[in-house]
């Protein structure tokens, strides 16, 4: 065998691999898993590598974070007594203007569509409902939060592929700063 004595990252043509391996001292290997759709592999290191930098791995953690909070806080909810309300946006304004109008008009019971269809509800249950929604909301907002101060206070080799919201909602204050 002869040493390759080429520039350092240079590819020398050692023999035909099929797809999915590579040739290690003359014999052809199966390539390791994928560890993630970002690695790519380093043939001369013959491993899997990620070519992200930290800041580009907290960038996308917190734009992942930040998806996963928009879907659990338009999700919906159950309020107390079973009632599955929507709490997207739009909804959640409708309900605003809803007790707006109760409270203009003197309303003591509207007829509010929810998740499964049609119910009455007294002012009181109105707002409640608008309470809870609120609540719901703003510790969606308070776990990303703490995600954020999370990730931000990570060593650069302590960041994670991934994380979740539900583990920083816990028993979370609405907010922590009121709490």
């Amino acid at each position: 065998m002869v040493p390759c004595t080429g520039a350092p990252r240079e590819s020398v043509y050692l023999g035909h691999a099929a797809p999915g391996t590579f040739i290690r001292n003359g014999v052809p290997e199966p390539l390791p898993a994928r560890p993630s759709a970002h690695h790519v592999f380093d043939w001369a290191a013959h491993a899997w590598r990620d070519p992200r930098t930290p800041d580009d791995l907290r960038r996308q953690l917190k734009t992942e974070l930040a998806e996963e909070r928009w879907q659990l806080e338009t999700g919906g909810l159950t309020v107390a007594g079973g009632l599955r309300v929507k709490t997207g946006r739009e909804d959640r304004a409708a309900l605003s203007e809803m007790l707006a109008d109760m409270e203009a008009r003197g309303l003591e019971r509207i007829d509010f569509k929810a998740a499964e269809g049609f119910v009455t509800l007294t002012r009181e249950e109105a707002q409640a409902v608008a309470r809870a929604i609120a609540e719901h909301v703003q510790r969606c907002f308070s776990a990303e939060r703490a995600a954020h101060v999370f990730i931000d206070g990570l060593r650069d080799t302590d960041i994670p592929a991934s994380c979740s919201l539900a583990d920083f909602m816990g028993d979370l204050p609405v907010n922590p700063s009121l709490a």
